[in-house]
């Protein structure tokens, strides 16, 4: 039997490697960003009455008005999706900034 080995990385494998890093770290800052800010957002209005679903219906009101608290599941799917929108665009502007500010990046989190 023939033992597998992993192939050896060459100039151009290590730099997809890198993009795909990229990637992998802003999706996953994405979505652990956008399920504790909505968690949190349940949770702080949970301890007031107020149910989940008017959370994510608060949220789609930003882009459907008034009708958002009249409609049903739907408007709260609305509302899970643009809270993640918003989140994605979030993470990639924060992104932007520790990457193309050097001193922000090394002095920031100090």
């Amino acid at each position: 039997m023939r033992s597998r080995t992993l192939p050896s990385f060459e100039a151009t494998d290590a730099h997809i490697a890198k993009k795909h890093g990229v990637t992998v770290t802003i999706v996953s800052a994405w979505l652990l960003a956008g399920t504790l800010d909505i968690l949190a957002a349940i949770t702080h209005a949970g301890i007031q009455g107020v149910t989940a679903i008017s959370v994510l219906k608060a949220v789609a009101s930003g882009v459907m008005a008034m009708e958002a608290f009249r409609g049903g599941n739907t408007a709260a799917l609305i509302g899970l999706a643009l809270h993640f929108a918003i989140m994605f665009m979030i993470v990639l502007c924060s992104w932007q900034v520790i990457t193309r500010f050097t001193w922000f990046a090394t002095n920031a989190w100090r």
